[in-house]
């Protein structure tokens, strides 16, 4: 019996196990499936990304782009204290000068030249239409003789490269006018410096006036008296001033006064001239009011106004246009060279829908309302960004509107059609030349795109490196490939290391990339707000990696993400909590708490994380920085966490760096500025943040994006600027640019592959530039060298004292002298016989004054100089 019940029960617990067996089959399955459905709805597309813009910024589309630039400038303030702004750049200017000579870091530009950017103003030859002038956000005057085939930078020495417009005297094609500031009103709309001119053709500029417009519009030349020229001048973006309308000069820009001014918050748009009757000036009014956490583009003062006698007196046009409101925002004027009585009006409301287009024919006294079709919603709705209006050089009713797309009316504004063809999208400039009406030229956010056929086929023109680059990054294992996040152009990359050869890879505006460092195939790419992708075939699909990333958090603009230097499938990825994947992706979790002082107020994404580093000696070691100036670092892997920026400026916190030497070593730089104080930007902390040191030395006030440590040399760091790239070899004391050729413009990402020692700039408005850090490197030598040498001193600048090497093949009698300027002999160094091998001198500068010397050496037949710079 017992035999029995024994056998039962082992036939039972089988089929127990069986159906158990089965069970885990059909979950394992129904896990599989569900893993599969899941991941086929991670797969990016177009309408993901939309979808996620939406979520994250809601419905508003005014904010493009963002005010992301603007505010961790402006921070804590409302706005950028422009005061604060000149007296950095002049700053940054003066050490450039000074260290211009001494420098022997050398760049070369890396592209990408075939990618472009932003264009804000066009002019073109009137007898020569193949020269071309076209002007970038943050680029500067780039000019081409040969139909945009080729271009060259033509204003890298005017201190502004933010352009607003350009225009050629129509009567001496040689002159030309800048005006620096762009009036676009986006959030990366740099302030410019005012007015400038050249005499021939853009080989060297002059300022001419106008140091308070921050933004110029428009820039209109009497055709006949060209002495006479009218400047729209938009002010300040944040903030309001009184120094903006329309300036008019009657000497050739040696003299201004101001003709029309409204109110402090509205400023001059855009100006027009009758071509038949000079005397009759039109003014386009702009009323908008804005800071980073709030905007308003419209008001009761934005309207059309006309002069009658050259600008002395101005009256406003009201007949048949859109009645004064709150909700009139940007207007674009055209003036038909033909028929000068004949004026297009394009209107924009607040917050950015297009309202209409309106034309006179009798000079502005009656306007009609001209849209019938497509209706108002088909157009963008941040019509604030574009706002300019065309008409053909020879039939008045063929008018040509810019804004996402270009759109063209051939019945004088009626029913328009887009002729965007392959274009770029967010028209800004467009050119049509009165000979052949054919040649067309169009700036957008893509670049320059010419059309020899009346906008049927549009060709885009390469060789213009002006991307706007906000994060870079080198792949670790094929150093020539370069990637980089941008604004409208979406992550560009080059495969061969060439200039023209780079292609674009994801969505969006692009931001921070991360390159697998064991499998290049592997990469992460993100767009605006913290949007991640991961490829694993080189970026030829992509999936979407956010699982376990709260959607409800802030995320910045440019989210920080960021892969460790230990391990490639663990990253970093920053919104109010720092998240932490070990899988590549796959799974988030967070490992900290909210870092911020919470979330910000009016329409701004704030109190967020915007830079995080990991200790390449600790995986424990972990920091990160906010936008409400908070640094923060743990020493447990985000068990724990310390604030340690009690001492720091209440500033936006742009990068925080882990030292590659000593793990309680770091490195923090900050943005913005200060009118009343000067105000450091870089410090340096040996204890886990418990103290900090100032090493801004002589960069005092100027905002710092990013900090390098050189990791063959300690006392090495390299920074990106607003103002372009410094270096330093005395850990921080004395600062000294880096590059000749690399432009005086934001740098906000650099990275540096060590094995090949080469170091990436990622400017925004000039694309990148790479330097070659062997040229500083002291070699390793023999102790019996080949042949005489005068080696680099170290550092230099200096500031107390500074190293002077030199090398001697054989015994021999050697002098080393040091002179000023002027040839006179400070001190002699060395004066005698030495040994074969490598020697050191130490240069004790108490009793030198700041300024240039030289070091000559004399060994023999040998002789060399080295010019060394005392900087007090």
């Amino acid at each position: 019996i017992t035999l029995k019940l024994n056998l039962e029960d082992l036939i039972m617990n089988r089929k127990i196990l069986i159906v158990c067996m089965q069970l885990l089959v059909l979950i394992a399955i129904s896990l599989i499936i569900i893993v599969l459905v899941d991941k086929n709805d991670q797969v990016i597309t177009p309408d993901s990304f939309k979808a996620y813009k939406l979520k994250k910024r809601g419905n508003d589309t005014s904010r493009k782009p963002s005010e992301w630039f603007t505010l961790q400038r402006a921070y804590p303030y409302d706005s950028v204290p422009l005061k604060a702004y000149r007296r950095a750049l002049e700053r940054a200017i003066a050490v450039r000068n000074a260290t211009l000579n001494m420098t022997e870091l050398n760049c070369t530009l890396a592209g990408p030249s075939n990618v472009g950017g932003r264009i804000t103003a066009m002019a073109v030859h009137p007898d020569e239409p193949y020269t071309i002038y076209a002007g970038a956000a943050l680029g500067g005057v780039f000019k081409s003789t040969n139909g945009g085939e080729n271009w060259q930078p033509v204003s890298d020495d005017v201190p502004s490269l933010s352009v607003g417009d350009l225009v050629i005297d129509p009567i001496n094609p040689d002159c030309l006018y800048l005006g620096t500031g762009e009036a676009n009103s986006s959030g990366d709309s740099y302030a410019g410096t005012g007015l400038y001119r050249t005499t021939n053709a853009g080989d060297s500029w002059e300022f001419i006036g106008l140091p308070e417009s921050y933004h110029i519009g428009r820039i209109a030349i009497d055709p006949i008296d060209t002495d006479r020229i009218f400047v729209a001048v938009m002010g300040k973006l944040f903030g309001t001033n009184s120094q903006r309308g329309v300036y008019r000069s009657t000497d050739g820009g040696n003299s201004w006064e101001q003709v029309l001014f409204l109110t402090d918050s509205t400023g001059a748009v855009d100006v027009v001239i009758n071509s038949s009757d000079p005397q009759i000036v039109y003014a386009a009014m702009w009323e908008r009011i804005r800071n980073p956490q709030y905007r308003r583009v419209g008001g009761m003062t934005s309207g059309i106004w006309k002069s009658t006698d050259g600008g002395d007196n101005w009256f406003q046009l009201t007949r048949g246009l859109p009645a004064p409101s709150p909700n009139v925002g940007r207007i674009g004027l055209a003036v038909s060279d033909t028929d000068p009585d004949i004026l297009y009006a394009s209107y924009v409301d607040h917050p950015g829908n297009l309202m209409g287009f309106w034309r006179t024919t009798d000079g502005g006294d009656n306007w009609e309302s001209r849209l019938v079709s497509p209706s108002p919603s088909t157009f963008s709705g941040f019509g604030w960004y574009f706002g300019k209006i065309w008409v053909h050089p020879t039939d008045p009713d063929i008018v040509y509107f810019g804004d996402v797309d270009m759109w063209r009316s051939t019945d004088g504004g009626a029913h328009w059609y887009s002729i965007m063809g392959s274009m770029h999208v967010d028209m800004h400039a467009m050119y049509q030349d009165p000979n052949l009406p054919e040649y067309m030229v169009v700036g957008n956010d893509g670049g320059v795109f010419i059309s020899q056929n009346g906008g049927s086929y549009w060709t885009k023109c390469y060789d213009l490196p002006i991307t706007q680059f906000y994060a870079i990054t080198i792949d670790n294992q094929l150093p020539y490939r370069l990637y980089g996040g941008t604004q409208d152009n979406s992550t560009p990359r080059t495969l061969y290391g060439g200039m023209d050869d780079w292609d674009v890879i994801f969505y969006g505006d692009g931001f921070y990339t991360n390159i697998d460092f064991n499998n290049s195939n592997i990469i992460y790419a993100e767009a605006q707000y913290g949007w991640l992708g991961k490829s694993t075939n080189l970026g030829q699909d992509w999936e979407q990696i956010l699982n376990g990333i709260d959607g409800n958090e802030r995320c910045n603009w440019c989210t920080p993400v960021v892969m460790s230097p230990l391990n490639s499938r663990v990253l970093f990825y920053g919104a109010e909590r720092l998240y932490k994947t070990t899988n590549g992706g796959q799974y988030w979790y967070p490992i900290s708490p909210d870092l911020t002082g919470g979330g910000g107020h009016g329409n701004l994404v704030y109190g967020t994380i915007t830079t995080i580093s990991q200790s390449p000696l600790s995986e424990d070691v972990i920091w990160a920085g906010t936008d409400d100036s908070r640094v923060w670092v743990t020493t447990d892997g985000g068990s724990t966490w310390t604030m340690v920026s009690d001492s720091l400026p209440n500033r936006w916190c742009t990068r925080v760096t882990a030292d590659v030497f000593d793990v309680a070593t770091a490195y923090v730089t900050f943005s913005g500025y200060k009118v009343d104080e000067l105000l450091p930007h870089i410090f340096k902390t040996t204890d886990y943040g418990t103290n900090w040191q100032d090493i801004s030395g002589n960069l005092v006030d100027i905002p710092v994006n990013d900090i390098l440590p050189d990791p063959q040399n300690p006392q090495r760091l390299f920074i990106g600027t607003d103002f372009g790239m410094f270096y330093t070899e005395d850990g921080g004391s004395v600062w000294q640019v880096m590059g000749e050729d690399h432009p005086i413009c934001p740098v906000l990402d650099i990275e540096l592959h060590n094995n090949s020692r080469i170091l990436v700039s990622g400017t925004h408005g000039r694309s990148m530039y790479i330097f070659d850090l062997t040229q500083v490197d002291i070699p390793t030598t023999s102790n019996k060298p080949s042949s005489y040498c005068l080696i680099r001193n170290y550092p230099n600048p200096f500031n107390q004292n500074t190293m002077i090497s030199y090398e001697v093949s054989k015994s021999a009698h050697v002098t080393l002298n040091v002179y000023d300027v002027s040839g006179r002999l400070v001190t002699t160094l060395v004066d005698g016989n030495v040994s074969p091998g490598k020697h050191s001198v130490s240069l004790n500068a108490t009793n030198l004054a700041s300024g240039t010397y030289f070091v000559s050496m004399k060994a023999g037949d040998f002789k060399a100089s080295k010019k060394i710079t005392c900087i007090k």
